[in-house]
């Protein structure tokens, strides 16, 4: 036998030792934890104070999210022989703004070119979140906004708002009552009553009245800028997102759990989410509502949209809906 081949067969022998070892074990002991996780979430979330149910594989457990201890002694200790951990987060709901942060006015004032991370509304509505990105549409040549549904198909009292509306940069209630960008062209309707679930909370509204600086977001400074792909990708317990918010800013941080099952207040009325990922605080704040979230690793590939947040300030999380659920439902590009 030749050389070449001997050198082939230890290259082989190389790479095989340095690939990941998934075993069988590892994936019944993934389908035990979503099995555990959907039980509790049928059974529980919304009773007790229960506000999200979750997992972790490393250590494997279930994650239950309370608004208070009160019912603490009522969540099991286990779920199909997997253990329990319980969380006091508090409430969870949308982080729409409503008051000046005055942490990045930079996000705040009006922009000649519409770009990723910087303050949108409705028009006549006194609130504001985050345009996630300008992108296109598979079924037209225009350039649209995308955000979430209750930042710009909403009235700030969870009511859907109608095709056409008005859509501001920078919101009113940082100056631009009158500065309308876009008008609302498909958005997903959240469904309320926690019963039917949600998997996504994401609308997009067509230019007409501003350039726009196409898949680009603002960075760090303010100033910068950094270019990202619609592609969803998956990201894991553990693994490091970006977004980048009026509120907020630039900020990374790690994921907690990447499926969890969530009760999320809009207004006086609660929506039920499945399949979300909760990011480790400090993340976002009320007005990142929108905020794009990308994996730095996967290229800046597209995670997600910022949509909800807890109470348990830097020891809770920040809710992002994933990528998968937002891209082909909208038909976005």
């Amino acid at each position: 036998m030749t050389k070449k081949y001997y050198l082939s067969i230890i290259s082989l022998a190389v790479i095989i030792l340095l690939l990941p070892s998934v075993t069988p074990n590892d994936k019944d002991t993934l389908k035990f934890l979503i099995d555990a996780r959907d039980i509790a979430t049928e059974n529980l979330l919304g009773e007790y104070g229960i506000v999200g149910v979750g997992y972790t594989k490393n250590p494997s457990q279930i994650i239950i999210l309370l608004e208070n201890d009160k019912n603490i002694t009522k969540i099991p200790k286990e779920i199909n022989g997997i253990e329990v951990k319980t969380v006091i987060t508090g409430n969870i709901s949308i982080l729409t703004g409503t008051t000046l942060s005055g942490s990045h006015p930079t996000r705040e004032k009006r922009w000649s070119t519409l770009i990723g991370g910087i303050s949108i509304s409705p028009r006549w509505k006194l609130f504001y979140g985050t345009l996630a990105v300008t992108c296109g549409y598979r079924f037209d040549g225009g350039y649209y906004i995308l955000s979430c549904t209750h930042v710009i198909a909403q009235n700030g009292f969870g009511r859907h708002l109608w095709k056409g509306y008005p859509i501001v940069q920078p919101a009113v209630v940082h100056g631009g009552g009158r500065d309308v960008v876009a008008h609302l062209s498909k958005f997903i309707k959240i469904k309320y009553g926690g019963i039917l679930p949600n998997y996504a909370d994401t609308a997009i509204a067509k230019i007409s009245n501003r350039a726009n600086d196409f898949h680009r977001i603002l960075g760090s400074d303010d100033c910068s800028k950094y270019t990202v792909s619609l592609t969803p990708v998956n990201v894991y317990e553990g693994d490091v997102v970006r977004k980048s918010g009026v509120t907020t800013g630039v900020t990374e941080s790690t994921v907690a759990m990447e499926s969890i099952n969530i009760l999320v207040q809009y207004g006086l009325r609660k929506a039920r989410f499945y399949d979300v990922i909760a990011v480790n605080q400090p993340f976002s704040q009320p007005g990142d509502s929108g905020s794009f979230v990308d994996s730095p690793e996967w290229y800046n590939r597209f995670v997600g949209l910022v949509f909800a947040g807890d109470e348990g300030g830097d020891d809770g999380y920040s809710y992002v809906c994933k990528a998968k659920y937002i891209v082909n439902k909208l038909n976005i590009l």
